[in-house]
This record gives C-alpha cells, sequence and structure tokens, in this order.
C-alpha cells in the first residue's frame, strides 16, 4: 500500500486524529486552552470569508440559475436545533468565568460584544451559502464549491484545524467535572498529572469511538442540541432564575416577568421535544440506509 492511499483510509484518518487530539486534551485549565482558541477562531474567520466571498460571487455570476426556498416548514425544528447549539457555550461559560479578572465588570460586555460579533458572522456565512446555492446547499458547504480550487483546499484544511484545536474548548468542563469527582484535582503532581491523562485520554478515544459509529455529524448535532443546550438555554434559566431570586412580599415577579419566564420554558420543552423527535427520525434514517461504519475496521 503506498503511502498515499495508506491515509486515504478513513480508519488510519481517524486514528490520526485522535493521536493529535489525545494530547491537546491534556492541557488542564482554559488558561492554556485558549492559546489553542485564538487559531480556531482565525480559521473559522478564514473559512467563513472562502463562503461569504464564493456563495455571493457565484450568486452574482451570469448564466449560474440557483433555486431557492422561500420557506420550509420541515426545516423549522433542525434549524432552531442548529441555531442554539451554535450559540450553545453554556457549559464552557462558567469555567471563562472562573479565569477573568473582574468578573462583574467585565465578563457581561465582553459575553455581550463576542455573542454579537458572531451573530454577524454566522449571517453573513449563511447569507453567503444560500445566496450562490440556495436549496442546494450541502450541510457542509465546502462540498458545494470545486474541490480542486487551492483556496477551498486551504479552507478544507482551517476549518479541520478549527476542529482540532477548538476540541478541548467544550470537553475541558466534562473533563473537569469528573477529576473534581475523583478528586484527581486534589493531588499534586505526578499523581495528579498521570490520572488526569488517563482520563483525558479515554474521553477521546470515547469521542473516537462516536464518531466512528455515528458518522453523522449533522444527526448528532441536532440530536445533541435537542437534548441538551436547549434546556441548558431556555429551561433551566427562567427556572434558576425564578429559585434565586429573592421573594419579597413587597416586591413580587410582575405578571409581564411571570408571562415571559413561563413563554421561554414552554418553547424550550416544545422546540427540545420536536427537536428530538426529528433528530431521532433523521438519525434513524442515516443510519438504515448507510453501510455498516465497521466494514473499514474489519
Amino acid at each position: 500500500m503506498t503511502l498515499p492511499l495508506f491515509f486515504a483510509c478513513s480508519v488510519v484518518r481517524i486514528f490520526v486524529f485522535a493521536a493529535l487530539l489525545i494530547p491537546i486534551a491534556w492541557l488542564k485549565t482554559m488558561n492554556e486552552v485558549s492559546v489553542l482558541a485564538v487559531f480556531g477562531v482565525l480559521a473559522s474567520l478564514f473559512v467563513a470569508g472562502v463562503v461569504i466571498i464564493k456563495g455571493f460571487e457565484r450568486a452574482a455570476t451570469t448564466g449560474v440559475t440557483v433555486q431557492y426556498d422561500n420557506f420550509r416548514p420541515e426545516g423549522i425544528s433542525n434549524a432552531i436545533n442548529i441555531i442554539v447549539f451554535s450559540f450553545g457555550g453554556h457549559s464552557v461559560l462558567p469555567n471563562i468565568i472562573s479565569h477573568v479578572q473582574r468578573p462583574k465588570a467585565n465578563y457581561a460586555k465582553v459575553s455581550s460584544w463576542a455573542y454579537f460579533f458572531i451573530a454577524v458572522i454566522y449571517l453573513l456565512t449563511a447569507a453567503g451559502g444560500y445566496a450562490g446555492w440556495g436549496k442546494d446547499t450541502a450541510t457542509k458547504v465546502l462540498e458545494n464549491m470545486d474541490e480542486g480550487s487551492v483556496v477551498v483546499k486551504m479552507a478544507y484544511a482551517a476549518i479541520t484545524a478549527h476542529v482540532v484545536l477548538a476540541y478541548p474548548i467544550p470537553l475541558n468542563p466534562l473533563s473537569l467535572a469528573i477529576e473534581r469527582s475523583l478528586r484527581i484535582d486534589e493531588r499534586v503532581g505526578l499523581a495528579e498529572l498521570i490520572p488526569r491523562i488517563i482520563s483525558r485520554t479515554c474521553l477521546v478515544l470515547l469521542t473516537v469511538l462516536v464518531a466512528s459509529v455515528v458518522p453523522f455529524f449533522g444527526d448528532i448535532l441536532s440530536l445533541v442540541s435537542a437534548l441538551s443546550v436547549l434546556v441548558v438555554a431556555f429551561v433551566l434559566p427562567p427556572l434558576f432564575y425564578y429559585k434565586l431570586r429573592p421573594h419579597h412580599p413587597h416586591k413580587p415577579f410582575s405578571r409581564r416577568e411571570g408571562a415571559t419566564m413561563i413563554f421561554i420554558v414552554l418553547f424550550g420543552v416544545a422546540s427540545s421535544a420536536i427537536g428530538i423527535y426529528y433528530a431521532i427520525h433523521d438519525l434513524i434514517d442515516d443510519i438504515r440506509n448507510s453501510p455498516n461504519p465497521f466494514d473499514d475496521y474489519f
């Protein structure tokens, strides 16, 4: 087997990426991870720029016919899942707050501006992709482009680098929670380092297993969003706010405030239930219509 053909094997690629992710996952806190996040942000901005420019360029090209759907009700649930997931950094926020100097003074302003710029980038990227390919826009919009183009190849490399570099960010809260429950964080030196390496390596291998068995990123993203992110973003905050806010007899909740919280909770519950149904339905269809994911292993 020649070297290019060896690396073309999907199994080899999976384990190469696992080997890259394992040492990155060993980084202990968000202080170390934040350095990698900078490169991830730059990679994302580059990919967004490619999609925006290529999309609007194709829309303006004469002789190219693009068909658009003004409204697709069957896609609302999936769209809500993906949009909420895109803004769903809730699991990482407590770790970020713990590393911010003067969080009460700085965090609200920083997070507001961050979400604003993220929303602008998402909107421009979505507009560029839909303008260029309309209803034929693929789940991975780069697949709509000429894969032989140098710029597109660079975009693939950039988004791959982003996935590798950003992987420790959502993994870090789970790793810290496991280490705290096992009291690994109370140790020092090698007594802390070795168990941390073992636990985080196991998490990476578990991720590789899930990615290999269920290689449908869009379906998994939608299901995770419906199961957890929607609940964390819409259902739990009003309930926690109601529970934690002091209930003064002379300063009760206003009707408007109560109605708003009830609406948010009901919207989150309904969106989560509908999202779970369609995500599982789509996942089952993809599994039925796809070959055995272990065929390449044996």
